[in-house]
């Protein structure tokens, strides 16, 4: 890992949390003093270009920390009712190379809409 240490890396990345979390306090505070001033989201929305979600939890805090609280209790664990696409979607395997028949030479062209990722 070189000339530089775990700790130097992690001062970095602290910094630069601390950094993004104040600029992040400064922005919404300077949106809801636009906003108090008279401007409405929508507006806001328009010049700034951020999402109107974005608008919202930076005019109310409340529901900034209620999105973020809901975020980290969420579970990365699918739905209760999902089934792995092979279940979905059946499809027939042989059960040894002597099994399968057909051409052994020649080209194949397989169509576009193939899933070409994963398994």
């Amino acid at each position: 890992m070189g000339r530089f240490s775990e700790d130097e890396l992690h001062t970095v990345v602290s910094r630069y949390e601390a950094t993004r979390a104040q600029a992040l306090t400064e922005r919404d505070e300077q949106l809801r003093a636009f906003h108090a001033a008279g401007w409405r989201p929508v507006d806001l929305q328009r010049v700034t270009g951020y999402s109107r979600e974005t608008i919202r939890q930076a005019l109310r805090p409340e529901v900034r920390r209620a999105t973020n609280l809901s975020r980290r209790r969420m579970s990365p664990q699918p739905p209760a009712d999902y089934r792995p696409y092979g279940d979905r979607k059946p499809y027939v395997v042989a059960e040894t190379l002597a099994a399968l028949h057909g051409p052994t030479k020649g080209m194949v062209t397989l169509p576009r809409h193939l899933d070409w990722s994963g398994r």
